[in-house]
C-alpha cells in the first residue's frame, strides 16, 4: 500500500537519476537510474516475499538505462547516440539508437515491464533468461507499453550528492533467496555498471535475443526526452 501511494506521487516517483560516465574510446556514457519502491515480480499466488517463491518480489528496487555518445559527438550542440543499453534483472539488453521507438513528439520510449519493472526497447513479450537447461514462462516479462506514460524529470546525481547516493546499505529490508539472491538492492554507485558501465554494455544481450513481438499484458512506458 506504501509504494503505490509513493509511485502516484509525483513529487517523488516522476525522477530519473542522472550521470555522465566516461566511455572507452574516447566517447561518454549517459546513464539514467530509476528507483521503484516496490518489486511485486513473483510467481502467480504468491504474495510474500519470504522463502524461495519469493524470487522476484522485494522491497527496493533500481533499474537502468545507459546511452552511448560515441567520441566523435561528444561535444557537439545536439550529439547523436550510437547505443543503449537497458536493464532487465540481472542482464541487459543493447539495441542500436536508430532503432529506438519514438513518440509522436520525438521523445524516445523505455518500455517498463509489469510488477518486475525490467526496462525494455520495444512492446511484447520478454522471454526470461535461461539458467542453465531451464527457463518457465512464469519468469517472462510483459512490456506492452498499455500503461501510463510518464515524462521523468532528470535529477543529477554523483558520489555524494545529493547525500543519499553515498548509503553504503541496502534500499530496503528484503532478504536474498538461497542460491537465486533477490533481496532488496544496494544503491547506483555500489552497483557493477556505475563501476564498470563499458561492460556493462559489452555484457548486454542483442534486444531480438530475448524478445516476442506481442501485447499480450499492461505494462508503464518511460519517455524520455531527447
Amino acid at each position: 500500500a506504501d509504494a503505490r501511494r509513493m509511485h502516484l506521487d509525483d513529487a517523488i516517483s516522476d525522477v530519473a537519476y542522472g550521470r555522465v560516465a566516461p566511455r572507452r574510446g574516447g566517447g561518454m556514457w549517459l546513464q539514467f537510474w530509476l528507483f521503484y519502491f516496490h518489486s511485486a515480480k513473483g510467481i502467480p499466488g504468491v504474495s510474500a516475499a519470504d522463502g524461495v517463491l519469493g524470487a522476484g518480489m522485494h522491497q527496493g528496487d533500481w533499474e537502468l538505462v545507459q546511452v552511448g555518445i560515441p567520441k566523435d559527438q561528444v561535444g557537439a550542440a545536439e550529439p547523436r547516440p550510437d547505443v543503449v543499453v537497458l536493464a532487465a534483472h540481472n542482464y541487459a539488453h543493447r539495441i542500436p539508437w536508430q532503432d529506438v521507438d519514438r513518440a509522436g513528439d520525438g521523445n524516445w520510449i523505455v518500455y517498463v515491464a509489469r510488477a518486475s519493472h525490467a526496462t525494455y526497447p520495444k512492446p511484447g513479450r520478454w522471454r526470461g533468461k535461461k539458467h542453465g537447461p531451464f527457463s518457465f514462462d512464469v519468469l517472462d516479462d510483459y512490456a506492452d507499453g498499455g500503461g501510463v506514460r510518464r515524462h521523468p524529470e532528470v535529477e543529477v546525481i554523483r558520489v555524494g550528492a545529493p547525500a543519499w547516493v553515498g548509503w553504503p546499505g541496502l534500499w530496503g529490508s528484503t532478504k536474498p533467496k538461497p542460491v537465486i539472491g533477490g533481496g532488496s538492492p544496494r544503491g547506483p554507485w555500489r552497483q557493477g555498471p556505475w563501476r564498470d558501465p563499458d561492460g556493462f554494455a559489452k555484457a548486454a544481450f542483442d534486444w531480438q535475443r530475448h524478445h516476442v513481438a506481442a501485447r499480450e499484458a499492461v505494462a508503464v512506458e518511460a519517455v524520455v526526452p531527447p
